[in-house]
């Protein structure tokens, strides 16, 4: 089993402050990873990082007032993710939200012609 394509994988350890990157042989198509590591593992890969844009969507949903799962029958991996548009305010109840007192005071204070 021979690997051909070579990528270039990067992390940072932050609690260390430190990051490395490495070479990391795989496949230069579906056929040759699947040759390589196997259909289970492939289809494992797959589904993970599906898994994790799917995430990102509903997230997005949630934060902006949509409906997830209308997005998600819209999605189609290998393609942009379907627009969300933004519910203004569903936007702003959730800055809102994650402000301090004394933020929310200013806010209020500005809104009302204030400084």
């Amino acid at each position: 089993k021979e690997r051909n394509n070579k990528m270039q994988i990067s992390a940072e350890a932050k609690k260390v402050g430190k990051s490395a990157t490495v070479e990391f042989a795989t496949g230069a198509n579906l056929a040759e990873n699947v040759k390589l590591f196997g259909e289970q593992i492939v289809n494992d890969i797959f589904l993970q990082q599906l898994t994790v844009k799917v995430q990102a969507g509903i997230r997005s949903c949630v934060e902006n007032g949509k409906d997830p799962q209308a997005w998600a029958s819209a999605y189609k991996p290998g393609t942009k993710m379907p627009s969300i548009a933004k519910d203004p305010k569903a936007a702003a109840r959730l800055a809102i939200s994650q402000m301090s007192d004394e933020e929310k005071k200013a806010l209020i204070a500005e809104l009302r012609g204030g400084k």
